[in-house]
């Protein structure tokens, strides 16, 4: 039997600590930076077995070198032995294996993961005899202030990540390499200090720089004195998370001779009023890197930039070699969004909102209630429309991939149209969705004939959709296919499978209503509690409410419903 598993779209609020390594956007890791001068080599295991560790102290160690006596600090063995308080790494230990005498040992590196989710440290001493630091040695610490001593030469990845209390960063003069992601999550940073003989590394003005300031690594997010940031001539890229959760920033200008920004890179910074992109830039990644530029109001790309333009009044950054909307800034304003004609392809995130963690106080329930999708759309990106305000949703026939969390985390989102091309469906893409998942108001129609394939990852692994998705919605088929999608891998789970028959004059009507028709039957949705009426032709009144979901019985027919002013042709057959 094939191995199957049902994604879970990873915890949002871990998304707003540690975005850069999930599933958002799929983005990739940069290159870690190599300094001047050999590095001393230490392998770390890659995971550290229990019976492997030995305590001495408080601390647990595992074997590195047993011939020159070296070893590692290990990640504790359970919840009840984690490391709390001050920690003070030795520089050497004293160790007798079962039978043999006692030997010294030098504690030369920090394993992996050795202090990882240790939510309750006031500090860890870092002695002079480490090299060391392995990947996500200190992922979701406690910790303030962090010393690197000039012994230390390398770091792991995201070594840091998702330490939101890190305030204070010293790095010292011995490191020669480091990896990717470093600070991701660390949104209380204030200060990154960087011994002034370091080879790989720059501290100026407080930014972390590579030594020749070519790559902007990371500004400290908690800085609330600094409104205006003006980078180097010098610089070529901003890396990923750089200036992620700088919210205080008004002003931020990119230097000609920007090459490359990268994921993330500008997350949450609310406070910059316009994004000027310059002519020298070449490369963008996806939409992740404006998510949340809650007060910007357009991109302002120089006219001069072979690469990218804006449409919609600046609203859009679209990517003119492959026509793809890179990123629509976030917007309060309900209006419905029609995506122009010019874009053919939507890109991983290009929409998306963070709504838990505490963010959903300040962007629920707000933004846009329904987006059109141009018809000559080709493909949409991981996520694209992750939580956002939207309702309804159609996606054209063109686009013949589902992407892994399209819809994923959009609360009020009741009805989901899949277009006659689509042939795969991603990993979650309706996780989250709760009144797509209600009984009475939840809709997904698919109009393709053959049911789509589930999608598989790396791991030979299924797709499959949400639990409470196949128990509550309800799916609408093709009459013809019906019998194909009760067999169909991933399809057969739900338990409401049915043929559609007739439709509105448009399968979404308007922002604020969506009418879904059935068989015998009107089902209607609206945003707000205000007067909803049906009418016959001749004008006489058929129903009537105030309610926001309605499910009305009619005979076959055509009606009109009138709601907030307008009214609307739907046809019951």
């Amino acid at each position: 039997m094939k191995k199957r598993i049902t994604f879970f779209v990873a915890s949002v609020s871990l998304m707003i600590l540690a975005f850069a390594t999930t599933n958002l956007g799929k983005l990739q890791a940069q290159t870690s930076a190599m300094g001047e001068g050999s590095i001393q080599k230490i392998d770390l295991p890659s995971k550290a077995k229990k019976d492997a560790r030995f305590k001495v102290g408080s601390l647990y160690y595992t074997f590195l070198n047993e011939a020159k006596g070296q070893v590692a600090v290990a990640p504790c063995l359970d919840f009840e032995s984690m490391y709390q308080y001050d920690i003070v790494i030795p520089e050497t230990i004293k160790y007798a294996k079962k039978g043999e005498p006692e030997k010294e040992y030098t504690v030369v590196a920090i394993g992996k993961s050795a202090f990882a989710n240790c939510f309750n440290l006031s500090s860890v001493k870092i002695p002079q005899t480490i090299v060391t630091i392995g990947d996500v040695a200190f992922w979701g610490t406690s910790l303030e202030e962090i010393i690197l001593p000039n012994s230390v030469e390398e770091i792991g990845n995201r070594c840091f990540k998702a330490s939101v209390r890190l305030r204070t960063l010293h790095i010292g003069k011995g490191l020669k390499k480091y990896g990717a992601d470093l600070f991701d999550g660390c949104w209380n940073l204030q200060d990154i200090e960087v011994d002034p003989d370091n080879t790989v590394l720059k501290s100026e003005n407080g930014i972390l720089y590579d030594k020749a300031q070519t790559v902007v690594m990371r500004c400290p997010s908690f800085r609330k004195s600094v409104k205006k940031i003006e980078l180097p001539s010098t610089v070529t890229k901003v890396a990923r998370g750089a200036f992620e959760y700088c919210r205080y920033i008004e002003e931020l200008v990119l230097n000609e001779g920007l090459k490359e920004i990268g994921g993330n890179a500008f997350y949450l910074c609310s406070g910059l009023k316009t994004m000027k992109i310059p002519a020298s830039v070449e490369k963008i990644e996806d939409g992740s890197a404006f998510i949340l530029l809650a007060g910007c109001e357009k991109f302002d790309v120089d006219p001069a930039n072979p690469h990218y333009s804006t449409l919609m009044n600046g609203r859009i950054l679209f990517n003119k070699e492959t026509k793809t909307m890179v990123s629509l800034l976030y917007t309060t304003d309900k209006a419905t969004i029609t995506i122009p004609a010019e874009v053919e392809h939507i890109g991983a995130a290009a929409m998306m909102v963070i709504l838990e963690g505490g963010m959903d106080e300040y962007y629920g329930g707000k933004g846009t209630e329904q987006v059109i999708l141009p018809e000559n759309l080709l493909s949409i990106g991981n996520f694209a429309f992750a939580g956002t305000n939207i309702g309804s949703i159609k996606v054209p026939d063109k686009v013949e991939e589902i992407p892994n969390g399209m819809v994923a985390d959009c609360k009020r989102l009741t009805f989901v149209a899949l277009g006659k091309g689509c042939k795969k469906i991603g990993f979650g893409v309706f996780e989250d969705c709760s009144r797509l998942m209600n009984d009475r108001t939840g809709v997904i129609r698919c109009y393709a004939e053959v049911p789509p394939q589930m999608a598989q990852n790396s791991k030979g692994e299924y797709a499959e959709f949400n639990e409470e998705v196949v128990k509550r919605t309800v799916l609408q088929v093709p009459e013809a296919s019906v019998s194909n999608y009760v067999r169909a891998d991933g399809w057969k789970a739900f338990l409401r499978i049915k043929k559609f028959e007739g439709q509105a004059n448009e399968d979404v009507v308007a922002a604020t209503l969506s009418i879904k028709p059935s068989k015998g039957m009107l089902t209607i949705v609206t945003t707000e509690e205000a007067p909803l009426c049906v009418y016959a032709l001749d004008g006489t009144i058929l129903y009537t409410t105030t309610d926001m979901q309605a499910t009305v019985e009619l005979p076959q027919g055509v009606y009109i419903v009138t709601y907030q002013g307008k009214a609307y042709k739907a046809q019951v057959l």
